[in-house]
Order: structure tokens, then sequence, then C-alpha cells
């Protein structure tokens, strides 16, 4: 079962369905003309987290779902090649906020306090 699904899946829709339902929705959708993910809810009666769920793990089959600020939208193999490039700057940026976080915990021997 995906992780964060399973609280919201209803008997007679499994994940399998909801997977190709989701697919059939974004695919029919291009970086000019994305879906917003509220769209997704509620044409698919969902909520967020399967929406995020279903879409990390179609790209993680390889399926080609990108997003932007309008939303999600099956790309084009340059499109990819973007969405894959924001995804490697998202991730920089997250080490970068772990180690200054570690930095943080190593300071002030595991104490955490709010300087305003």
């Amino acid at each position: 079962m995906l992780k964060g699904f399973e609280q919201h899946t209803s008997h007679d829709d499994t994940i399998k369905e909801s997977m190709e339902r989701v697919k059939g929705l974004i695919s029919l959708h291009c970086k000019e003309d994305a879906i917003y993910s509220a769209e997704i809810e509620n044409t698919l009666n969902l909520v967020g987290p399967q929406v995020r769920t279903i879409v990390h793990a179609m790209r993680v089959q390889g399926h080609p779902v990108c997003s932007n600020t309008k939303g999600y939208f099956w790309g084009t193999r340059e499109e990819v090649k973007e969405t894959v490039r924001s995804l490697e700057q998202r991730l920089r940026s997250l080490a970068e906020v772990i180690r200054g976080m570690q930095n943080g915990l190593l300071k002030t021997g595991d104490q955490m306090h709010i300087g305003i």
C-alpha cells in the first residue's frame, strides 16, 4: 500500500484503479493546460495527500508527470528534463537546510531556542 494513502482509500476504489484514473486525467493535459491538484481531487473524489502519493508513485515508475505553478501535466522529453533539474535543485536546497539544522543542534547541545 502506498504510504499516506491507506487512511483515504475507500473499499471499492483500489490504489491501482486510483492511479489509472489519475494517470488518465493528467495525460490529457500539456504544460500550457496543466491541471490543478484540486481539480483532480474534485473530479476523482480524492484528497490532496492521495494525489501527491499517486503522482510520486507514477514518477518513480517513470511516467512523465511534470508540474509547474499551474498544476500537473504529461511532459515532453524536454519538460521532463526541466522537471528533473527542478527536483535536483530542491534536493540540494533541502540538503542545505538539513546541514544547517544539524549544525544548529551541534552548537546548542541539542537544545534549540528561537532568537527573535
